[in-house]
């Protein structure tokens, strides 16, 4: 059974999810999230220590919950490189939609407040490092064309999964959130998949 500060934390954590979907990075306050939970603005401090900890805990568990409704569950152990590449674009455009609201409320804040642009630091570091041990994988597996880096390949995934790039093709494109998903698998592939080196890595020793 879970104690009850591990409750509290829980509690918070949630508020401050729908707090932060409501208003955005400007006006999420510590007391706004306390006034949601129905607890103190200390018992808040007391699980997050700053407003930037709590809104990146709050835009991770808003992505999770956005995963739990798309049935996103993790890669299993010893997944390939390929399978690693189109779980991360699945992760991203089939989300994107339930935060990019925040997203673009946070982007808007950060070049006034450093505790938003602490938050949108954190975010964009944790999905450069995923996307470049995607392609790490993928080049050690003999995948990844010659003339690309995996850093390269994934600055590209990393432009091409973007709240911008989301607004351009599928809020004033036009274009349905599936279709996103299988034209930038497609075209990430396509530019730095080496086919050749996949048919060699694939061939019986």
């Amino acid at each position: 059974m879970p104690s009850r500060a591990q409750r509290t934390h829980r509690l918070v954590l949630r508020a401050a999810g729908r707090v932060l979907e409501r208003t955005g990075f400007l006006d999420f306050t510590m007391a706004a999230v306390a006034d949601e939970a129905g607890v103190s603005r200390q018992a808040v401090y007391d699980h997050f220590g700053s407003k930037s900890d709590l809104v990146v805990a709050a835009s991770e568990h808003i992505l999770d919950e956005a995963r739990r409704r798309h049935g996103l569950a993790p890669l299993p152990a010893g997944a390939s490189g390929l399978d690693a590449l189109d779980h991360a674009i699945a992760d991203y455009v089939r989300t994107v939609p339930s935060v990019h609201g925040v997203a673009v409320a946070n982007d808007v804040a950060r070049a006034s407040d450093p505790a938003a642009q602490a938050a949108w630091a954190n975010r964009t570091r944790v999905r450069r490092e995923r996307y470049q041990r995607v392609f790490e994988q993928l080049d050690h597996d003999g995948r990844l064309r010659p003339e690309w880096t995996a850093k390269e390949a994934a600055d590209l995934l990393f432009g091409l999964l973007s709240a911008r790039m989301y607004e351009v093709l599928v809020i004033e494109g036009g274009w349905t959130v599936e279709r996103y998903e299988q034209r930038v698998r497609r075209l990430v592939r396509d530019a730095v998949l080496d086919e050749a080196g996949a048919a060699v890595a694939a061939a019986p020793a």
